[in-house]
This record gives C-alpha cells, sequence and structure tokens, in this order.
C-alpha cells in the first residue's frame, strides 16, 4: 500500500491536474502519463482493499483460534442459536459460552436477534454466514459425524 501510494503521489506532484489558463501548459501530462496515473490510482484501491481483507482476515483467524468460539461457529453454520441451545449443542458450561459471546459480537462476526423474548445469535452478515458454512464443512462436519456415531460430546 505504500508503494501505490508513493507512485500515485509522485505522479500527482509532478502534474498539474487542472490547467486554470484553459491551455496544456508544460506540465500537463500526456496521455501516456494519464494512462500511468490511472494505474498508480487503480493500484493503490486495489491494494488498500487488499490491505482491509487481510485485516479482517487476521480477525477471523484469531476468531477459530480459540476452541470456545470455533465451538460457537461451527454451531451457528446452522442458523439462530440461544446460550442454551449453544451451551447444551457443545456441550460446555453455559458461563463459558456467556464469556465467548460478547467477543464474537465485538468483532463483528455474530449479532443478536430477539424473539419472543428471547435473545438468539446469528451471523452478523451473509459473508460471516458462508464463512461459518466453510469452517463447519472443512474442520468441523467430520468431528462431529465421528462424535455422533461414538455418542460422544464433540469438544
Amino acid at each position: 500500500m505504500i508503494i501505490a501510494s508513493l507512485v500515485l503521489s509522485m505522479h500527482l506532484s509532478n502534474y498539474s491536474m487542472a490547467d486554470t489558463a484553459g491551455e496544456n501548459s508544460a506540465n500537463s501530462p500526456t496521455p501516456e502519463q494519464w494512462i500511468k496515473l490511472n494505474i498508480a490510482r487503480e493500484l493503490a484501491d486495489r491494494i488498500a482493499e487488499m490491505a482491509a481483507g487481510m485485516k479482517e482476515f487476521r480477525g477471523l483467524v484469531h476468531v477459530v483460534g480459540n476452541r470456545d468460539r470455533l465451538s460457537i461457529i461451527c454451531q451457528l453454520h446452522e442458523g439462530r442459536k440461544s446460550e442454551q441451545d449453544l451451551a447444551r449443542s457443545i456441550g460446555i458450561g453455559r458461563e463459558d459460552i456467556v464469556s465467548q459471546l460478547p467477543n464474537l459480537q465485538d468483532m463483528g462476526v455474530i449479532r443478536t436477534r430477539r424473539d419472543h423474548g428471547e435473545v438468539y445469535y446469528v451471523p452478523a452478515s451473509a459473508k460471516h454466514e458462508k464463512f461459518m458454512r466453510d469452517i463447519y464443512s472443512s474442520f468441523c462436519s467430520s468431528l462431529v459425524d465421528k462424535c455422533e456415531r461414538d455418542d460422544l460430546p464433540y469438544r
């Protein structure tokens, strides 16, 4: 991102963006230079998008780096769950669930939904829902299936 920003600022400082006299000045860029300038702008935008995506990904890796949070995510791929539903399906104490849910909310991975006075937890967005399904299918489903066959908690 720094490199693209430097390239863009060099191009911008070399050329006058608006010709106040209405004529071409010595500092006006040629068509080739305008193309390079536009490419530098596009590159800077793409690098900024990648940096934002990497920051979000780092946060999601942090989410799944904790066993309890990973277990919650593996359950929420199915849809909304209450604290009690999560504790029962995961096989951990409600206190552990309650301590992790605010973390997941603060990280922007889940949000709450109220229905008839009951609080349910759901993925925060379609992107997070897909992330949860992918995590479940890649890492949780075979473990859950094996434990269910052996009648064991999967934690």
